[in-house]
């Protein structure tokens, strides 16, 4: 049960942290760390067997760093972001996705 709680907690965080991602500046910073946060936290509702929570934060964050995030989407981002910024956080993100499925494979034999 706790585990769901978590696992709603981190889709509702990655869902509102959309909304920081659209100023520009700091903000949009904030907003990153709690949708990489939530996504984190949501790799913990993977042990209730259920994977749906870390699938649907991934896509939500995912939407978040490419679409949303100012300085962080693939087209039309602010100019003074650097790539080596940009690359730096697209290699976490894709890491902690990494690191997610690969929990969810170890934790398969739970479902």
């Amino acid at each position: 049960m706790v585990y769901k709680i978590i696992g709603w907690v981190s889709i509702l965080l990655c869902v509102l942290a959309l909304a920081p991602s659209f100023v520009p500046g700091a903000v949009s910073m904030i907003g990153l760390l709690i949708s990489m946060a939530a996504l984190i936290m949501s790799i913990l509702s993977i042990k209730a067997g259920n994977v749906f929570y870390f699938k649907t934060a991934v896509i939500i964050t995912g939407f978040g760093i490419f679409a949303v995030n100012d300085g962080l989407r693939l087209y039309d981002s602010l100019p003074h972001v650097t790539w080596q910024y940009k690359l730096g956080v697209y290699c976490i993100f894709i890491m902690v996705c990494i690191f997610g499925c690969l929990f969810v494979k170890r934790n398969s034999s739970l479902t």
